[in-house]
C-alpha cells in the first residue's frame, strides 16, 4: 500500500485581524496513511515490520511489534499544547500468524512465557524535538498492529487522523542554569534563568519541578512563581534545599504558562548532588595526636640519651687519667 499524507492546516489570517492574542488556542488537522506491513517467516516465526517504522521492545514476554512514526515540522513560534487521536480505520484481520516474544537477556537462564493478551494496549504517544534553529519537529508514533498471541491473530489500522492543538507566541525561555554543576546534598541549588519577549508585556506563571535523570521522576517543585509585566529579556532567580534528597543526577524542569494554562515554553537542566565528606574529629575539636608525636617529647628523649652517655665517657676518661698518672709515680 503506498503512503498517503494528508495535512490540513486551519486559516490563521482572520483570527489575527480581529485582534486575537497571540496565545489563542487553535488546532491543526493532521491525517497519514501507515505503509502495509510486511512478514517474513524464520525458524518458525512471522516476522511483522513496517516500512519507515521500528519495533517495541520495551517488556519482555511480549510480542515482537512495528511501530510507525510520523514527523511534522513546525516554525519556532509554534507552541505544541496536545495530540488528540481523532479517529482511525477499521482494522484488517490477519489469523494463524505466530510472533515471536521480545527477550532481553543477554544469556538466557531460564525459558520466557510469553504474555497474554491484546498488545500494544495503547494507539499512540507524542513527543517534541527543537532544533538549534528553534524550531520544532512533532513525532506522532502510532501501535498500527495488535496482536493476540492466544489465538495468533492480527489486526491492522492503516489509517489515522489526529488534532493538534498549538498556540503562537514570541515568549521563550532563553536559558536555565545552576551557579555550578555539582553540590553536596543538604546545599541550597541555585537557579536562574533568563526569559524573552519579543511582543506585548504579558503576565506569566513559571513552574520549576526536580526530577530524577534519566527516569524522569518526579523529586520536588518549587511554589508556581508569577510573573507580571513580562516584556524584553528578564532574569529570574529562585533556590531549592536539596535537604534530604541522596546523591544522583537530577534536572530541572521549568515550564513557563501563560493565564490560560497555555504552556508556553519549557527548557532543562541538569546537576547533581554528591555524598558530604565527614571529618572525623575529638570531641573538643581538634584532631587527636598522639603524645610520642609531639615535638617535645620527640627530642626530650634523644638529648637525654646523649648527656648520660657523654657523663660516662668523660668519667672513663677520668679514671683512665688517674690510672695512668698513679703508674708512674
Amino acid at each position: 500500500m503506498f503512503r498517503i499524507i494528508h495535512a490540513v492546516v486551519s486559516i490563521l489570517i482572520f483570527s489575527l485581524s480581529l485582534n486575537v492574542p497571540v496565545s489563542a488556542a487553535s488546532s491543526l488537522y493532521v491525517e497519514f496513511e501507515v505503509p502495509e506491513y510486511s512478514i517474513n517467516q524464520t525458524d518458525g516465526y512471522d516476522y511483522i515490520d513496517i516500512p519507515g517504522g521500528g519495533i517495541v521492545l520495551e517488556e519482555e514476554g511480549r510480542p515482537r511489534i512495528p511501530f510507525y512514526l510520523y514527523s511534522i515540522d513546525y516554525e519556532e513560534s509554534y507552541r505544541i499544547q496536545d495530540v488528540r487521536l481523532q479517529g482511525k480505520s477499521e482494522p484488517e484481520s490477519n489469523t494463524g500468524l505466530n510472533l515471536p516474544i521480545v527477550i532481553q537477556q543477554w544469556t538466557i537462564t531460564k525459558s520466557i512465557e510469553p504474555k497474554t493478551g491484546w498488545y500494544p494496549d495503547i494507539d499512540f504517544e507524542w513527543n517534541l524535538t527543537q532544533n538549534p534553529d528553534g524550531s520544532k519537529i512533532l513525532d506522532i508514533i502510532v501501535y498500527p498492529i495488535k496482536y493476540n498471541p492466544e489465538i495468533k491473530e492480527l489486526l491492522f489500522y492503516c489509517h489515522y487522523s489526529f488534532v493538534v492543538d498549538y498556540i503562537l507566541s514570541d515568549i521563550e525561555i532563553l536559558s536555565v542554569n545552576t551557579s555550578k554543576p555539582t553540590y553536596q546534598c543538604g546545599e541550597i541549588i541555585d537557579i536562574n534563568a533568563e526569559i524573552a519577549n519579543d511582543g506585548t508585556e504579558q503576565e506569566l506563571y513559571l513552574d520549576i519541578i526536580i526530577r530524577l535523570y534519566g527516569s524522569g521522576d518526579f523529586v520536588d517543585s518549587l511554589p508556581i512563581r508569577q510573573l507580571k509585566n513580562v516584556v524584553g529579556n528578564s532574569s529570574f532567580s529562585a533556590e531549592w534545599n536539596s535537604t534530604g534528597t541522596p546523591a544522583g543526577n537530577y534536572y530541572i524542569e521549568m515550564i513557563l504558562t501563560d493565564t490560560s494554562g497555555n504552556m508556553i515554553d519549557g527548557k532543562n537542566s541538569g546537576f547533581a548532588l554528591s555524598e558530604l565528606a565527614i571529618k572525623t574529629e575529638t570531641q573538643t575539636g581538634s584532631t587527636a595526636i598522639s603524645p610520642i608525636s609531639t615535638p617535645s617529647n620527640w627530642f626530650k628523649k634523644p638529648v637525654i640519651l646523649y648527656i648520660g652517655i657523654s657523663l660516662a665517657v668523660i668519667l672513663v676518661l677520668v679514671l683512665i687519667f688517674a690510672l695512668s698518672r698513679k703508674r708512674k709515680n
